[in-house]
């Protein structure tokens, strides 16, 4: 029929709206921290804090506390079928996402602990929160010459709180330093679509399909760090970051299938406690560099190396089923064909990412900032059609501000991102397509800093 690659590809086109904020790859995908924001994020060389770099602790000359939020923010993004049966350009469905986040994006502690010999040292510890959102949407659409009804609603609410703990220590112009890095990433969504095929004015296809995701998920990894200032004017930064590995998980997932099929009917119904959980990230090297050729003038870029990761599969079943057959009550349902999909897994490729900024300083209290930075896609062309991932890759802008007080620093910026990328589609006899995606955000960084 002509109308199943339409239908097939707006699922995906819901289904992956939905974890729009949850894609695996970059964690680095916005700015965060109160000084860094407005300079596109980069802070590698110049950092005091363990996200960007543990050797800048060992820098801190008074203890320090830094918060930054996301005051709002706003993401739209739309697909294309490409190849599919009602032509190419054929506007499939336009998903809208609004997300409004006070959520604190980053807290930041740093502690000097004074000279010991001939190092100083400090300690440090930050807690971030890059990426968090909340959404609900909804798609209905109908095709030509076809009775296609398509009802999506999907609530999603992923967490990932980042943690950084180091220790480092200075000589002179050299500072080294190291500390764990953990993450924990929290998840409760909510995903409902109905669908129905009517030809002719006789049903052909009714389907309900809900699914209800809890997740709790605790990864442990490790960074080394090394600033270097060979002129006051000039400052280096390198990072290493290890792998991060599952240490701990918990949650359950429920999805609900029906469906009518010229008369036919069956509902299927899987429950799974404490299923089999991973979160993990690769090896990530960064580099950093910072140039002030004056009192006023500050210039800063990053430069980071993600490397590329086999297939993770971040949820199935109690031994690492990826489909599991629907419960009946008083017998076993041993039907393939209508077994459950309860997985989802990424791959991930060898994908660079930088950032640029650069201060001016209008007055000692007062300073203006602009940058960009890059949130390149590191899910693979075969992942997007396997595993239903998709590719979004984005530059964005930064614009801010900062007024400096006697013991606080307050900062205010404005992030525009531009994306584009693939999601998986369905094209003529239902072969798999990559079909184009289009996504815009803006949202507002405000930021403290405190000399305790």
């Amino acid at each position: 029929m002509r109308a199943l690659p339409l239908l097939a590809h707006a699922l995906l086109v819901t289904a992956l709206a939905a974890s729009a904020h949850a894609r695996p790859g970059n964690p680095e995908r916005y700015p965060v921290g109160a000084r860094q924001a407005g300079m596109g994020g980069a802070g590698i060389a110049d950092g005091e804090t363990p996200w960007f770099n543990p050797a800048g602790v060992g820098a801190a000359k008074q203890t320090g506390l830094s918060a930054s939020l996301s005051a709002y923010g706003l993401t739209r993004e739309s697909a294309r079928l490409v190849d599919g049966s009602l032509g190419d350009g054929y506007v499939v469905g336009d998903v809208a996402t609004t997300t409004l986040d006070v959520f604190p994006a980053s807290v930041e502690y740093v502690q000097p602990l004074g000279a010991l010999g001939p190092l100083h040292h400090g300690i440090g510890l930050s807690v971030i929160v890059p990426d968090y959102a909340q959404f609900q949407g909804a798609l209905e659409t109908r095709a030509e010459g076809v009775e296609l009804d398509i009802q999506a609603r999907q609530t999603a609410r992923n967490q990932t709180f980042w943690l950084g703990a180091a220790w480092g220590a200075c000589a002179e112009r050299l500072c080294l330093g190291a500390g764990p890095t953990g993450a924990v990433l929290l998840r409760d969504a909510v995903n409902n679509t109905t669908l129905f095929i009517s030809q002719e004015g006789q049903p052909v296809l009714d389907v309900a399909s809900s699914r209800h995701t809890e997740l709790v998920v605790g990864s442990l990894g490790g960074q080394v760090g090394l600033q270097w200032s060979p002129l006051e004017s000039l400052g280096f930064g390198l990072t290493v970051r290890s792998p991060m590995y599952t240490v701990g998980s918990s949650g359950s997932l429920l999805a609900i299938n029906s469906q009518v099929i010229d008369g036919a009917s069956f509902i299927d119904r899987v429950e799974v406690k404490n299923p089999k959980q991973e979160f993990r990230v690769p090896w990530r090297f960064g580099l950093g560099v910072t140039w002030a050729p004056s009192e006023r003038w500050r210039v800063a870029a990053d430069v980071r190396l993600h490397l590329a990761q086999g297939e993770v599969v971040t949820i199935a079943g109690p031994n690492g089923e990826r489909t599991l057959p629907p419960e009946v009550p008083g017998r076993t349902v041993d039907d393939p064909a209508r077994a459950i999909d309860v997985s989802e897994a990424f791959r991930l490729r060898t994908t660079v990412n930088g950032n640029l900024g650069v201060q001016y300083r209008l007055s000692d209290k007062l300073r203006v900032q602009a940058g960009v930075f890059t949130d390149l896609s590191s899910s693979p062309d075969a992942d997007v059609l396997e595993n239903a991932a998709d590719q979004v890759n984005r530059i964005s802008g930064t614009l801010g501000g900062g007024w400096k007080g006697e013991t606080v620093e307050t900062w205010v910026s404005v992030v525009y991102a531009e994306g584009w990328g693939q999601v998986a589609g369905f094209g003529d006899e239902l072969e798999p397509v990559l079909a184009p995606l289009r996504s815009r955000s803006i949202y507002v960084m405000v930021g403290s800093w405190a000399n305790l």
